[in-house]
This record gives structure tokens, sequence and C-alpha cells, in this order.
């Protein structure tokens, strides 16, 4: 049956591609098809290497690690593009899962229809497939103007990993091998239009081994969604999205039948409902108003508790809220305010001790005093109230309330000179205040000030200088952290050779006392040779004396070469 349904779908996919290059065929001008360079080739590749050391303490990263990268793509008579990537490192060459590394693949596309094959990424919606790394085939099929358009995927999420393995940093899990395949068929046009979606993966419980150590089981996964969006006028858009997702946490358990949900009986091999299985659903929609100078948004969300979809790799669930804001200028758009608030709960079935409600609001205001002074504020509210139910026999015999608000506010001052010759001045001052407290009287307070002045000299340098001030209290216990930050940058050649260096001394302070000096070195150089090679080499050094009774001093050193190329 599998067989019979990957056949049926290459026939089903080869039959779209040849009618699409079919109908865009005729559509093709001859003479401006005659008159493009035969091959344009654009894109690059890109190599780099790290070295590290530290001492003091255990390494935080491996001393050595290199990539090679490329993304080029191949322009065929202006009609057919075909885009290749691929990424190569000395880390996880042997290594089965995840696969970070060592991927190729390319998309090439001839007027309307575009394929993907080898390791590519599909985004059918936020809740179906949503952009999931696999290895297999795909096409999109988007003619202009047209009233249809179509996308399907057919390929591997993951490999087969019998045991849990680690090299370097980078440690996996015991899977199954798990495929899949989507189809998403949108009918409309830009005003109005509708996505209908299907995606299906599932686990091949007989490409690992089980044992004792092996502590997966294989599930399967079917979603069922659509998007739809609307333009009403010429001042109202609207958006919504809703899937419903079938999952099996163990597809070795014997079949049943739903009897709450029926048609999930009738699906056949594109899914088996057994004891394990889950049926959930997400919907979020959106309406939005756009006027001359104003704009009114409204927002609605809700995720069932559980509701998972293979096509991504995390979701929140549990969750509903709803939130709405509006935007309006004023004095000719010197002045811009944003108002946003909603509010979101989880626990919508019941089945957890404790409820969390939240109540989030925010506000920013941006006034362009003149073209050298600008300030912005911003403020926000975050309110979070639990409540923890103690049940027995399933009858509420106690409850316990916890409150959490946290706010915040920032304040940017920001004035820049004129550019007169050879000198231009920047002076900017930022302020940040947030605090938290709940019902059990615990708070904690973070409060930070930067002040700087940057100056340009000339074409070629820039010099700047700034104080840092941070401070962060809660349970009685104060930490302090503040310092000055030198940089200096200097071109050359025509500014084809950048080299900037950059200093910082930080004191930190815990209950007024001295506990460690920070002292941080950073130099970039970039270098653009001719115009299509770039170098860069960057070093960075961390010198930490800790001031306690069993001082350590820790030295850290990072350098790391980029070398890139464009075609």
């Amino acid at each position: 049956m599998t067989r019979i349904k990957n056949i049926a779908f290459i026939i089903t996919t080869s039959w779209i591609i040849l009618g699409s290059l079919h109908e865009v065929s005729f559509a093709q001008d001859i003479e401006q098809v005659i008159q493009e360079k035969p091959v344009k080739v654009s894109g690059g590749f890109n190599a780099n290497s790290t070295l590290y050391h530290v001492s003091g303490i255990e390494n935080r990263r491996d001393p050595f690690f290199w990539m090679l990268s490329a993304n080029i793509n191949f322009d065929i008579y202006g009609v057919l593009s075909i885009p290749f990537s691929f990424t190569i490192s000395q880390q996880n060459k042997n290594f089965a899962q995840p696969q970070p590394f060592n991927q190729f693949g390319l998309s090439p596309k001839y007027k309307a229809v575009t394929l993907h094959l080898g390791y590519r990424s599909m985004n059918f919606s936020d809740y179906t497939l949503a952009g999931n790394l696999f290895l297999g085939a795909g096409v999109e099929v988007e003619p202009k103007d047209s009233f249809w358009r179509v996308s399907t995927m057919y390929g591997q999420f993951a490999k087969p990993v019998a045991k849990s393995a680690q090299e370097g940093l980078v440690f996996a899990e015991p899977t199954f091998r798990r495929k899949g395949f989507g189809v998403k068929l949108g009918l409309g046009r830009e005003k109005h239009n509708v996505d209908l979606i299907m995606f299906r993966a599932k686990d091949d419980e007989h490409s690992i081994e089980i044992t004792d150590e092996v502590d997966v089981t294989p599930e399967e996964n079917l979603v069922l969604g659509f998007n739809t969006n609307h333009k009403i006028g010429r001042r109202i858009s609207f958006q919504l999205e809703y899937a419903y997702s079938m999952y099996t946490r163990d597809t070795r358990l014997e079949s049943e039948t739903i009897d709450d949900f029926t048609f999930v009986n009738n699906l056949g091999s594109l899914f088996t409902p057994n004891l394990s299985s889950d049926y959930n659903a997400a919907v979020k929609s959106k309406i939005q108003y756009n006027a001359n100078n104003y704009q009114l948004n409204l927002s609605y969300r809700k995720i069932d508790p559980g509701f998972q979809t293979m096509g991504s790799s995390f979701l929140n669930n549990d969750l509903r809220d709803i939130s709405g804001g509006i935007a309006w200028g004023m004095f000719k758009q010197r002045i811009n305010i944003a108002l946003n608030a909603g509010v979101q709960k989880n626990n919508l079935d019941n089945q957890l001790t404790a409820d969390v409600a939240r109540v989030i609001f925010s506000s920013n205001v941006n006034y362009a005093a003149s073209e050298k002074f600008n300030v912005n504020v911003n403020y926000s509210n975050f309110n979070s109230s639990t409540k923890q139910s103690q049940l027995q026999a399933d009858i509420l015999v106690d409850s316990l309330e916890f409150f959490q608000l946290t706010r915040s506010g920032t304040v940017n001052l920001t004035y820049q000179t004129n550019k007169e010759i050879g000198l231009n001045h920047s002076l900017f001052l930022s302020t940040t205040l947030q605090d938290a407290s709940d019902s059990e009287n615990t708070s904690s307070t973070f409060f930070n000030v930067t002040a700087g002045h940057q100056m340009r000299i000339g074409q070629g340098w820039s010099v700047g200088l700034s104080y840092t001030y941070n401070k962060s209290q809660s349970l009685e216990i104060s930490n302090v952290t503040t310092g000055p930050i030198f940089t200096l940058g200097r071109s050359f050649f025509s500014d084809r050779v950048r080299s900037t260096w950059s200093a910082s001394l930080l004191n930190t302070y815990l209950e007024g006392n001295l506990e460690s000096l920070v002292s941080n070195v950073r130099w970039v150089n970039s270098c653009r040779i001719g115009k299509k090679h770039n170098v860069s080499i960057n070093v960075y050094y961390l010198n930490k004396n800790l001031k306690a009774e069993d001082a350590t001093v820790i030295n850290e050193i990072r350098g790391g070469i980029n070398y890139s190329y464009r075609l």
C-alpha cells in the first residue's frame, strides 16, 4: 500500500510539473530567451574556522571547529532557476541524528514551478508543516494571476538512531526513521483565497531494534487544516488559520473504533486510531483596520492541550489568548504612539491542578523632536495569576492563588549633529527599569543606564566611549556591574580594509563588596579583495579575576578566520 501511495504521489507531481511547464512555455517570448545569457551563476562560498583555549575552568566548547558552506543559484536563459546549497563541517560526519551539518539540496525554478530536492524545508502553515527539515522532494506550482496553486512534498524527517549518542557538543536521543508527505491546494486570488492542507508522517517501527535501553515508541500523525485570507474594501483585512491534528503515541497498539470522532474510523491507511491516539485542534485569526492616520487590530488564538504536529519542531499548546492594539501618528508623524493589550489562559480542559492567567499591556511612544534629537519611551506590564486547586474524588476542597506582576520601562535619547566636513558627533542615553513582585512578598529589580559618545573623523576614523551601570536586586541580595567601554575603528584603502578594536573593564560587586574584575578585548578585521573576495579575522580575549577566598583567574581566548567568495 505504501509503495502504491508513493507511486501515485510521484505520478501526480510529475503531471502537475509537466502541465505547468506546457502552460508557461507558450507564454515565453522566444526572442527574449535567445538574447539572454545562457547561464548566469550567483551566490557564493563560505569557509570559517574557530580556535578556542581557556584556563581556570573547563572548556566551554571544542578547541577547533571548521565549516564549509555554499549557496549557489544557476539561472538558465532567464527562465529556469536552480538554487543549490550545502553545509559541511568536521562535526557530525558519522553522526546520524540530528542533522545540522553535511546537507545538500537544490530548488530549481522554472516560471511558476519550483522543485525542491535533497535537504529542504517547506512551510504550509504554522500548525501543519511549518518548516521542518526533510530529505526528499517537493514541488510548488503557483501560476501568475491563476485561481489555483498547489504544493506537495515527500521525504524523510528523521534518520534511525538505535541508541543515545554524543559527539562533540551534539547529543541525540534514539529515534525511528520518520517519513511523511503533504499537500496544499490553494484556491482564489489576492483579495479572497483559501488553502486546503493535509500533512501525514509516520515512524517505521522496524527501522531500529527495540531494547530496554530504547525508551521511545513509534508514532503517527495526520493533520488536516486550512488557511483563508480576505481583503474587504481598501481598509479591512482578515486572516484565519485552522488545523486538526490526529496523533498516535504508539502505533504498535491494536486499532480501535472511535465513538466521539467517527470520521477518524474512515481514513483508511492515512490514520489508524488506537488507545494512544489524541485529537486536538488549533485556531488563529486576526482582523485589521487600516485608516489614513491610525491602525486597529484584534487577534484570537486557541491551541488545545496536547496539540502537536510532526511538521513543526516546537509548538506551545494548552492556551487561549485574545489581544488587540491601536497605533496612530500625530503632528505630521513626528509623534507615533502604539498601544497593545491582551489576556491569556491555560488549563483549557481543566485537567491541571493549577490555572495560569496572564494580562499583558505595552505602549510605545516615539517623538522626533528635530532632525537631530529623538526620544523613544516604552512601557510594558505583565500580570500573571496562578490558581492551584486541591481535588479529592473530583471535588474541589481547597485552592491557593498566586500573583506575579512584572513591569518594564525604557527611555532612549539620541542626539546627532549634522554632518560637518570631516566630523560627526552622536550622543546617546538609554535607561531600563524592570521590577517583578508576587503574592509571596518576593520581589526583584533590574536597573540599567548606558550613556556614551561616538565620533566619526573624516572617512576613516571612529571613536566611541560609553559607560554602563547595571544593578539587580532580589531577596535582599544586591549585584552591581559597572565600567567603561572603549571602541576605536579605522578604515583603509577606500574602506576596503576595516579594523575595529574594543575594550571594556567591568567591576562586579556583591552586597557592596568587590567580587570580580572582568576585562574584555576584541579585535575585528575585515578585508575586501576586489569585488568577490572577503576575509575577516577576529580575536577575543577575556580575563576574569575572582576576589573570593578561593580566588581564581580565568583566561579565555577565541580566534576565528572567515573567507567568503561571491560569484
